[in-house]
């Protein structure tokens, strides 16, 4: 998910106010990241709130992403 943040903030860079949203929704994408880089042997007692906010900053991502490019 990572690489979708990536993409829609550089789609969305200075064309409108969703630009914020896009960085913001990079940085929890990659401190998701990182959480679940400490659970790598054992990903099932990794943190709920990780998991929601893994799934979270995806869908944001994606939805800015279509915004972007639509523009």
């Amino acid at each position: 998910m990572i690489l979708v943040n990536i993409v829609a903030t550089v789609v969305n860079y200075g064309k409108t106010d969703q630009s914020g949203f896009a960085v913001a929704s990079l940085i929890a994408s990659i401190f998701a990241y990182g959480i679940f880089a400490n659970y790598k042997n054992d990903p099932q007692n990794a943190p709920t709130y990780a998991v929601w906010l893994s799934t979270g900053s995806g869908v944001i991502g994606l939805i800015l992403l279509i915004s972007g490019l639509s523009q």
